[in-house]
């Protein structure tokens, strides 16, 4: 399992025990080895027997215009760039993990029906998997891939842009095939397609939450640096907690969710940066303390800009939070919840447990609670970019559209001076 975590980044607890189980198990017996020491010592020999396990372990869910507010978010966007992108421009798309491929092939029919000529745009599909993407290369699906009936009808794209097969499946046509090339890479990597990009919208979706902390960090590395300035990342509900507000804007786009990047990535090298919670400018929670010095980015260092507030974070218990979010990250939501109220008793002026604790409850579903936490951390922080996002989410999904352009409007201002 260790060896799945490092080579892509997996958080074990996402996809359960029981199922890597099952999926050593399935190795052993294929491999003929006769038990898990044997089979262990030929993952870490042999790159096929590791690539075996890692088919074994991807979870290939996907459908054709999965959560179709995405794709109506993205036609209503190229139709209305109209004049302003330029002819000569070629509009590049990523889909990753793009799987069995229904993801950037659906991509390319919308730019298709929004009325992009086909050689005016370039859509790359990318996942870690190899057997997807042969499958994704090939390009023949089964009426299960348009199972989204309940809000899109398939007829009309089965109609336009697939042959029917002898076979009773679909054949996506030329013309849809064209667009889209397929690549292997994995989204945690230092740095992963180092030859590709940058793109203009990237499609990754419900991917980081398959990931652990370390490997999460990089994927948004790596988002940040594929996409070109002011370029469209589309997430799943589930991610939008991870993206940190100072890079990244939310549209208004209820159910899309998608963002538009902002400002460029401090200190960015050709290597991912490794850096402690306290420091990476990207990951979510409080602003940290400042210390006795600081350094800037031209390396100078200058004395504190101000002294510590309420909020600050003594006698270990950042390290406390730092356990509570390993916790939470790997799946143990109802011990997060635990100790995250007991901290909260020792720390009732805490707003980054505050913070920690709306996180916990939304995830286990638990909207309004959250809600209340993330109000509670404004009290103490009004500044807080990560609580007003949360909140702003909270309302778009419950169609409080009038609370959502409040705090959007707070955001603007917040990001526009931190920037």
């Amino acid at each position: 399992m260790a060896l799945l975590s490092q080579h892509m980044g997996l958080n074990i607890q996402s996809v359960g025990t029981t199922a890597i189980g099952r999926a050593i198990t399935q190795g052993i017996k294929l491999s003929g080895l006769k038990n898990d020491k044997a089979y262990l010592d030929q993952l870490k020999a042999s790159k096929l027997a590791l690539k075996g396990l890692i088919e074994a372990v991807v979870v290939p869910e996907t459908n054709f215009f999965r959560n179709p507010a995405s794709f109506e978010y993205l036609s209503q966007h190229v139709l209305s760039l109209g004049q302003t992108n330029p002819r000569h421009k070629t509009l590049r798309v990523l889909s990753l993990p793009c799987s069995s491929g229904e993801e950037p092939y659906s991509i390319a029919m919308t730019l298709l029906e929004a009325g992009l000529p086909s050689a005016s745009f370039q859509v790359d599909g990318v996942d870690i998997s190899t057997k997807a993407l042969a499958a994704a290369r090939q390009g023949i699906y089964n009426r299960y891939s348009f199972r989204n009936t309940a809000t899109f009808s398939p007829q009309h794209y089965l109609d336009q842009y697939f042959t029917p097969t002898s076979q009773g499946t679909y054949r996506i046509n030329n013309l849809v095939r064209a667009r889209v090339k397929f690549h292997p890479g994995n989204l945690s990597d230092a740095i992963c397609l180092p030859n590709y990009g940058p793109y203009d919208i990237i499609f990754c979706r419900n991917l980081l939450i398959y990931f652990h902390q370390s490997a999460r960090e990089r994927a948004l590395y790596n988002l940040y640096r594929l996409l070109v300035p002011n370029g469209l990342l589309f997430m799943g509900y589930a991610e939008t907690s991870h993206i940190n507000q100072r890079k990244f804007t939310s549209l208004s786009a209820p159910q899309a969710f998608v963002y538009r990047k902002l400002s460029q990535w401090p200190n960015q090298t050709k290597t991912a940066p490794v850096a402690s919670p306290q420091t990476r400018p990207w990951s979510k929670g409080i602003k940290p303390i400042q210390p006795t010095r600081r350094t800037t980015h031209q390396g100078q260092s200058n004395p504190p800009s101000q002294p510590p507030t309420p909020n600050s974070l003594k006698d270990g218990a950042l390290n406390g939070l730092a356990k509570i979010r390993a916790l939470a990250d790997g799946g143990q939501l109802t011990m997060a919840l635990e100790q995250c109220d007991v901290y909260l008793k020792k720390h009732p002026m805490s707003a980054a447990a505050y913070l920690l604790l709306g996180e916990i409850y939304h995830a286990q579903g638990s909207d309004e609670r959250a809600d209340i936490a993330f109000h509670r951390v404004l009290y103490l922080q009004p500044d807080c970019v990560e609580a007003l996002t949360h909140r702003l989410l909270l309302c778009e999904r419950k169609a409080d559209h009038a609370a959502a352009n409040r705090l959007r409007q707070r955001l603007e201002r917040l990001t526009q001076t931190n920037d």
